[in-house]
């Protein structure tokens, strides 16, 4: 996808490259099983992202 990220959760970083992220746009997070996209959807929730698409149970999730 254009304009995609990368950003681990488990980076050191990780609070700080979301916070370069844009507020007012769609946050799309998926992982492979769903654990580290549901953590990190509610991080951007706290931190003001109001439209964030999280792949449910991640890749192993998707049929």
């Amino acid at each position: 996808m254009k304009n995609a990220k990368n950003i681990d959760f488990f980076s050191s970083n990780f609070t700080n490259e979301i916070s370069k992220l844009d507020k007012n746009k769609a946050i799309y997070v998926y992982c492979r099983s769903g654990a580290r996209s549901k953590q990190s959807s509610k991080k951007l929730s706290a931190l003001g992202f109001t439209e964030i698409y999280d792949l449910k149970n991640g890749f192993m999730g998707y049929n």
